[in-house]
């Protein structure tokens, strides 16, 4: 065969052959696919546009107001000389008083601000849903891997007990026993594979995706993946989202106590034209001067209940704050433990647990081929080695969802969750 047939026949299985199942999802990816197609970031922008335009009006001065009035309209025939006929025009323009336009911005300022830390707390709380469903799929795949190994071990055990069978040094009893362990096994590998296929619909639904658009996961090593001490993570407590958040809402809560007392003072109301007098009227033909001043007399209403709304709204907000900021320590305590825990877990079965359980299904295996064992201390032996396997992986992704709940909680997000 040619070395042109050649280059054709792999060009071919190239182009037939998908990559999707050679390259592995990291992450980041998935972050990537989440941020620039998932409807909530869309939605959080947004806000912050809307929040920019409130910022862009507060600092608008009021529209002044023309006034024309017709006094007297003069007629035809017999009403053509009506000695009082005249037109007033006049513009008018409100001065506000007490600082309010500059307080009203003050507000949209920090509602401007408000949305911003908004925004980024949602994203910190979607990108924790991606990370999530993200490890959700790497712990299904790590499961089904162990599975399959554990048909592999179950298929080894009835193939020798099928040649003690056949030596005469088993009964049948054993090897219908070793039968329904293998059928265990495949029903665990069955269910796990279920588990898997919604994993990826619940990542790929992040970003309205498809399940194949999920194949394999690329997780970096917990081992690299550093728990700092405790103190580390409770200093950081202040660059959490959403007590950002909360915070901000109390800064604007304060500029609106400060906008409700400066609309105690009245408003301005100032106005400048001229009346017109028709020539019928004495003397003929002439204009006059206007000037207006209309002002408020604050008797009744001195704003001082919405005073009152605004300035218990900001101490309810402060309440907020600081219980927020308790709920967040205890948070950040818990799942410090919790990775804490998950990592002497892991620890203690790498280095005694791990390895005894494999040492003694191997002696057990031996043992059983030698008649030294029965069948039930080699499924015994066999039953822990699996049972060891499934525990470090449970304490793994343990140890993964509590690192990065960490992060979360203090702030430390990937770049594209600041944006």
């Amino acid at each position: 065969m040619s070395s042109l047939k050649i280059i054709t026949i792999i060009s071919l299985l190239v182009n037939v052959i998908p990559m999707s199942s050679a390259c592995a999802l990291t992450l980041e990816q998935a972050w990537n696919q989440v941020e620039h197609k998932n409807p909530r970031i869309d939605a959080g922008r947004a806000g912050i546009s809307i929040a920019r335009g409130q910022q862009t009006q507060a600092g608008l001065l009021p529209n002044p107001t023309f006034t024309a009035v017709q006094g007297s309209v003069p007629g035809l025939g017999k009403y053509s000389n009506n000695p009082n006929a005249s037109s007033t025009y006049v513009i008018n323009q409100l001065i506000e008083t007490g600082s309010k336009r500059r307080n009203r911005s003050t507000v949209a300022d920090a509602q401007y601000q408000e949305s911003q830390a908004v925004y980024q707390a949602n994203s910190a709380e979607l990108y924790s849903q991606t990370v999530q469903a993200f490890l959700g799929v790497a712990e299904a795949e790590a499961k089904l891997r162990l599975s399959k190994r554990g048909v592999g071990i179950n298929r080894q055990t009835i193939k020798t007990v099928t040649q003690r069978l056949n030596a005469g040094r088993a009964s049948t009893l054993d090897l219908s026993a070793s039968e329904i362990a293998l059928s265990d096994q495949r029903l665990m590998e069955a269910s796990i594979q279920s588990e898997l296929i919604s994993a990826r619909f619940a990542l790929a639904g992040l970003w309205n995706g498809a399940e194949s658009e999920v194949q394999t996961i690329k997780l970096p090593s917990h081992q690299n993946m550093r728990l700092h001490p405790l103190s580390v993570y409770l200093k950081r407590l202040g660059k959490n989202w959403d007590l950002k958040a909360a915070h901000q809402s109390g800064h604007v809560a304060k500029a609106e106590v400060q906008l409700a007392d400066s609309k105690r003072y009245p408003d301005v109301t100032v106005g400048l034209g001229f009346e017109h007098f028709y020539q019928n009227s004495e003397p003929k033909s002439h204009n006059a001067a206007i000037v207006e001043l209309s002002v408020p007399i604050p008797i009744f209403d001195r704003n001082q209940g919405n005073v009152v709304v605004a300035s218990e709204n900001y101490r309810k907000s402060l309440d907020v704050a600081r219980y927020q900021e308790q709920s967040l320590r205890a948070s950040i305590v818990r799942t410090y433990q919790a990775a804490a825990q998950a990592r002497l877990q892991l620890q203690t079965l790498k280095k005694s647990i791990l390895p005894q359980s494999v040492n003694t299904l191997k002696l057990a295996r031996y043992g059983y081929e030698q008649g030294r064992y029965s069948y039930l201390d080699l499924l015994s032996a066999q039953q822990k080695y699996i049972d060891a396997q499934m525990r470090e992986v449970s304490a793994r992704f343990q140890y993964y969802r509590a690192w990065y709940a960490l992060q979360i909680l203090t702030g430390s997000l990937p770049q594209g969750v600041h944006a």
